[in-house]
Parts: structure tokens; C-alpha cells; sequence
């Protein structure tokens, strides 16, 4: 039971490889918020994060790429802990939640959430929503190095180019329609996505 919490708060910067590094050496959290999810496949997820701003609010909604049952849990947690991990790497202080909404049952011991998490945590709901404070964006990042960043930026160009190069069509749509959850793409909607003609997408 848990163990998700446990893996997440072990998590290393490092373990993100150059896409880490160039986190680390970004000037604010906005500018390495837009960075891991501009860089998104090149970070791996049990779930899927759609991270967006609203009405002053920061919030990420975590999708199921497919469908994990029992398993949501281990998911959901080891992603807030590794956030919170990570983003404390970060800034080299604590990283508040405001509020954690889960779609599974309330467990019987509850409280670790409460004791791990420190927010109020809200079960059997819709979403599996996290809101945090939008200030917080604006904190700096200790070791932020612009050349550095630079660097690092460039090299995340450079390996997701080699992906894409390397990426069938077929992926890519699955890709695609795996970040849309519940909803069918149109050919229209997949032709845009992908920078080509819906008629270039039918003959291939």
C-alpha cells in the first residue's frame, strides 16, 4: 500500500536525463513548467498530465492513457509525489499543494495522504484533479543558468526531432488520441495536430 508515495519522493532530477538538467537551470518555475510540457515525450508517465491555467488557478488533470483499475492509486500517487519532489529540487523549498481530487474510493488509512501531501484530498470525484498556487510559478529556480539552459534546451530539440524522425504516423495518432481521452479526433482536428493536409493524412 502506497508505495507509489515512496517511489515518487525518491525521485532525482537526474532521472529525467537532459531534460532534467535543462529544468534545473531554468530562470522560474513558468519558464520549466513550459519547458516539461513543451518536452513532454521525452518524460514518461504512468498517467497522462494536462496542465493548463484558469480563473488564477494552476491545475493538472491526470488521463488514463488505458484504463488502470486497481493500479490508480500506485499511479496517481507516485505523480504528485514525484511533482512535489521535483519541483522542491527546484527551488530549493517546500512545494505546496492546495487541493488533490481522486476518481477511486477513499482508502482506510487516509491520513498518509493527509501526512504525505498536506492538502485537503477529496475521493470518488469526477477528475483526478491537483490544484496548486499560480504564484508559485513565479519562484526562481536555485541553479538557473541561462547558457546552461540554452544548452540543455537544444539537445531536447535534437532528441525529439530524432523521435519524430523515427516515429511512425501510426504512432504519432496513437499518441494523439491517447491525450484525448473519451473523444474521437476528426480527420481535420488530426491533420492539424500533425502540420499536414487531411488529404496528405487519408493517402497516407
Amino acid at each position: 500500500p502506497h508505495i507509489g508515495m515512496k517511489l515518487g519522493f525518491e525521485f532525482n532530477i537526474s532521472d529525467l536525463g537532459v531534460l532534467g538538467y535543462a529544468a534545473l537551470s531554468s530562470k522560474t518555475m513558468e519558464q520549466s513548467r513550459n519547458l516539461i510540457t513543451k518536452y513532454a515525450m521525452l518524460n514518461e508517465h504512468i498517467l497522462s498530465p494536462n496542465n493548463y491555467l484558469t480563473d488564477n488557478q494552476w491545475l493538472l488533470e491526470l488521463h488514463e492513457p488505458y484504463p488502470l483499475g486497481e493500479y490508480l492509486p500506485f499511479a496517481v500517487e507516485e505523480f504528485v509525489a514525484r511533482m512535489i519532489q521535483f519541483s522542491s529540487t527546484l527551488t530549493n523549498r517546500d512545494f505546496p499543494i492546495l487541493e488533490l481530487r481522486v476518481t477511486y474510493p477513499q482508502p482506510q488509512d487516509k491520513d498518509i495522504y493527509l501526512g504525505q501531501f498536506k492538502c485537503p484530498v477529496f475521493f470518488n470525484q469526477k477528475k483526478n484533479l491537483i490544484t496548486l498556487d499560480i504564484d508559485r510559478l513565479n519562484d526562481p529556480i536555485t541553479l538557473a543558468n541561462e547558457d546552461v539552459f540554452n544548452l540543455c534546451e537544444r539537445q531536447c530539440r535534437e532528441l525529439v526531432s530524432e523521435l519524430d524522425e523515427n516515429d511512425t504516423l501510426v504512432n504519432k495518432i496513437k499518441r494523439i488520441c491517447l491525450k484525448m481521452p473519451g473523444k474521437f479526433p476528426t480527420m481535420q482536428e488530426l491533420a492539424e495536430v500533425l502540420n499536414i493536409s487531411t488529404r496528405t493524412l487519408r493517402r497516407r
